[in-house]
């Protein structure tokens, strides 16, 4: 009979692919069980401290609109973080999200890190064919909200070297959409005066949405705009 094994560890990132597939970087803390685990084998993932104290989406009044929010994408979307920054910002939509990435650490953290941290602008596409030089500039399509915090050095580098010195040009993109998403999540519901999703009822949301306008609001999980339409 086999017997199933749990190793502790930290989740220590989350990402959301192209396709919308969660992926999760976990530090485990132990060794794995190398002769149970292999390649695209199918895992269950469990909270080993199920919080009581409000910390958990679990436990707010409105977490069925918390998961909705997230699992519909709605913090993904362009509109959206351009909706909130001219919301925050009006003159100049991207300062709040320029300045919550100049108080991250350097998304190429290492040894190498030197310098303040600076916005560094991610390129959507590529700049020439050549494979080593994609994006070596980062000036080839400049995007709104398309920027990952680079120290100087790496920075540096980046313009230097190109992105693939360092990383696929897949990887930039997807951290950059990961830092605009989080930014965007944290910045409406802090606008709004809450400190989490579960927490905000339903309608300050959609009420937000309606002032942006129709397009905004139908961008809203289709139970709040059922509900506030």
């Amino acid at each position: 009979m086999n017997e199933a094994k749990a190793v502790a560890g930290t989740l220590s990132k989350i990402m959301t692919l192209a396709d919308g597939t969660w992926r999760l970087q976990i530090d485990l803390h132990e060794k794995p069980p190398f002769d149970l685990l292999e390649v695209h084998q199918e895992l269950a993932i469990s909270r080993l401290h199920i919080p009581t104290d409000g910390t958990g989406v679990q436990n707010g009044p409105y977490s069925g609109m918390a998961r909705e929010l997230y699992r519909t994408g709605f913090f993904n979307r362009p509109a959206i973080w351009a909706a909130i920054g001219t919301t925050l910002n009006e003159g100049d939509p991207e300062k709040a999200f320029r300045q919550r990435l100049s108080e991250e650490k350097c998304w190429l953290k290492d040894s190498r890190c030197e310098g303040d941290v600076v916005c560094a602008h991610v390129s959507l596409t590529e700049t020439t064919t050549r494979g080593e030089r994609v994006g070596a500039h980062g000036t080839a399509t400049k995007a709104r909200f398309s920027a990952v915090p680079l120290c100087d050095w790496h920075h540096r580098k980046q313009h230097e070297k190109g992105y693939k010195h360092f990383d696929t040009l897949d990887s930039w993109r997807k951290a950059r959409l990961q830092y605009v998403s989080d930014w965007a999540a944290d910045a409406l519901k802090a606008w709004l005066g809450f400190d989490h999703w579960y927490n905000c009822p339903p309608g300050d949301l959609a009420a937000w949405a309606a002032e942006q306008g129709p397009d905004i609001f139908g961008m809203l999980p289709t139970v709040i705009r059922q509900e506030f339409s």
